[in-house]
């Protein structure tokens, strides 16, 4: 199917490059881009574009925050290009991507499947959004201050892009710069978009530009060109329901391809698509193995070739695909990929470190098997070239505590954690060794070093016993001498005292923190009030993989309890009554690897409640 229409008076063209197109979208097309996005409306028709300029103007800062809330899916879902109506699960635009695309991004602004539903409930626990009904008054209001703000007032979403939008947007690159400088002639990149209206689509283009366009006639569409200063044409038309706007030889081929045999008859893009879980907002394609060659073409005119390494190259996966959707309650996303034959495998079990955390844990980072994974990768650089004479060196000095292998060989889970009272926090590391004697070894052996180094380093050492065994304590000094030199500028931290660094080996763990009463905050956990044991940090985890190989959980809401001391010293924030309500629903952010057979998995999620 093909759309006639009238481009002859060519009134600006596409955009005025400087140099050669970038592998993103050139600014001046595509300036409302990062906020250009479609509401979800539950009640609301589709109807003619409303105008909606409330009086009196609502303040700076709740417009900014409101803005941002819609830029965190923006953020999340590479874009920000949401439609009206919901849509079904397939993809318009993929089809007109070639088939040897390098990297492919899409975004779904027309919300397919539970995304449309989903997106309302989600912005329903922020202020001013919880009356359903006006949702899409009230994105459409704010996505025109978006886009009039970064076109300096000279654009408008609901008067000039809206009409026109589909809802779907898709970018390929099929082709990098090779040579010593960047060589515009062999950039291939493709941006599509679904258009309703095809004149108002290349209308609101050539409104973009200042200059003149020409319109070509190829085939059975009409092509708007655009001479650039490096000397590669940039096309655009509109046709089969979709705008597409690219290097001339990308648009031609799409033209000529008609949205047939595209980047969907891929198998390994299916393959990829397929393993993403339901409906995306915003999806990602990598061809990994394209994509080495381009960087091997790349380095090779540049006479880097043998900084490649074939045996590195060989470990990357065929592809990497990832998505992002929205849910009631939550941002969520996955990236997935195939594991490579040969590769180190960590396998996936549920968090130790967990039970050994109080309640209060603000932020753990948790790694299973760490030791084992660094002496694998301690043992490829070794091989590297590159980096075979650091791993040397490393080795040389680990010998003053028994080698590299009595360094780490005993270390199993790992996990790095922030702890708060409320007020004040606490950080350290929490392992669970391997072999518990062969980490009192090395416990004993680095005690020995700072009892001959403490007093030549102006250090003192200090030993308490506690618990089943002894806490070694190194003072470095008072903390306010240390931060004497800060700006008085700079918002004071929440921390006084000493600067203390304690470690224990007792109860089955490892435990380096900040501080013999951190320390002992973790050897004093029991069963039953521990973080594994807490609600919300089991139900975040459900949400991402409770059996992991690594794993992240940070609560967000104790972050920012953390950090109200600080900005309350920021002069005219109006923290509490505009910036506030809006950060207080984010609650948790989680995530973890895994595997699944012979695909790899990293899953995050995003949470909203409701603020206390």
């Amino acid at each position: 199917m093909t759309n006639e229409m009238d481009q002859s008076s060519g009134t600006g063209p596409l955009w005025t490059p400087e140099g050669a197109p970038s592998l993103e979208p050139t600014p001046s097309v595509f300036e409302p881009a990062p906020s250009v996005f479609e509401p979800a409306a539950v009640t609301a028709s589709l109807t003619a574009p409303v105008d909606v300029r409330p009086s009196p103007r609502p303040s700076r800062a709740r417009w900014a925050v409101a803005g941002l809330i819609a830029l965190l899916i923006v953020a999340m879902s590479a874009a920000g290009l949401i439609a009206l109506a919901g849509a079904s699960g397939s993809s318009q635009v993929a089809a007109w991507a070639p088939t040897d695309s390098i990297v492919y991004v899409e975004v779904r602004g027309d919300l397919p499947g539970d995304q449309r539903q989903n997106l309302g409930s989600f912005l329903a626990h922020f202020p001013g959004f919880a009356d359903q009904s006006t949702l899409d008054t009230k994105l459409d209001e704010a996505l025109d201050r978006l886009v009039g703000k970064a076109s300096n007032d000279k654009h408008d979403w609901t008067k000039e892009i809206k009409p026109w939008f589909g809802g779907q947007v898709g970018v390929s690159v099929s082709g990098l710069p090779t040579g010593t400088t960047a060589d515009a002639t062999s950039v291939r990149a493709l941006l599509v978009a679904s258009q309703k209206d095809p004149a108002a689509a290349i209308a609101w283009l050539k409104s973009l530009g200042t200059g003149t366009t020409r319109d070509e006639s190829y085939k059975n569409v009409t092509l708007t060109v655009s001479d650039t200063k490096a000397g590669v044409p940039i096309a655009a038309t509109a046709t089969g329901g979709v705008l597409l706007v690219g290097d001339e030889a990308s648009v031609k081929s799409a033209v000529d391809r008609g949205g047939k045999d595209g980047l969907t008859s891929s198998t390994s893009f299916k393959t990829s698509m397929d393993s993403l879980s339901g409906d995306q907002l915003s999806r990602m394609y990598l061809d990994t193995g394209a994509y080495v060659d381009a960087m091997k073409a790349m380095a090779g005119s540049l006479g880097a070739a043998k900084g490649l390494d074939p045996a590195m190259l060989a470990k990357l996966p065929a592809w990497v695909a990832s998505g992002t959707r929205v849910e009631s309650d939550a941002i969520s996303g996955e990236m997935v990929a195939p594991l490579v034959e040969g590769a180190l495998k960590v396998a996936d079990s549920q968090s130790v470190i967990a039970k050994h955390l109080p309640a209060s844990t603000v932020v753990l980072l948790e790694a299973h098997d760490a030791g084992k994974l660094l002496q694998a990768q301690l043992a490829e650089l070794k091989k590297q070239p590159a980096t075979a004479d650091a791993i040397d060196q490393v080795e040389q000095s680990a010998k003053i505590i028994g080698g590299l292998d009595n360094a780490i060989g005993w270390v199993g889970d790992v996990g790095v954690v922030l702890t708060s009272d409320g007020t004040t926090p606490g950080a350290g590391l929490v392992v669970v060794p391997t072999d518990s004697n062969n980490a009192d070894q090395f416990v004993t052996q680095i005690k020995n070093l700072l009892a001959l180094a403490g007093a030549s380093a102006n250090l003192t050492v200090k030993e308490e016993p506690y618990g089943s065994g002894t806490i070694t304590t190194l003072d470095f000094g008072d903390i306010g001498t240390m931060m004497g030199g800060a700006p008085a500028a700079v918002p004071t931290l929440p921390i006084t005292g000493n600067a203390e660094l304690s470690f224990t080996n007792q109860g089955g763990v490892v435990i380096i923190g900040s501080g013999p009463a951190w320390v002992k905050s973790i050897v004093d956990v029991k069963p039953g009030s521990s973080l594994a044991d807490q609600s919300r940090y089991r139900d975040a985890m459900a949400r991402v993989g409770t059996s992991n190989a690594s794993s992240v959980f940070v609560d967000l809401a104790a972050v920012r309890a953390l950090a109200e001391p600080m900005l309350r010293q920021i002069p005219d924030a109006k923290y509490a009554t505009e910036i506030k309500p809006y950060l207080a629903p984010f609650d948790i952010l989680a995530g973890a690897t895994s595997t699944k057979g012979e695909t790899g998995t990293i899953k995050y999620v995003l949470t909203v409640s409701k603020p206390q």
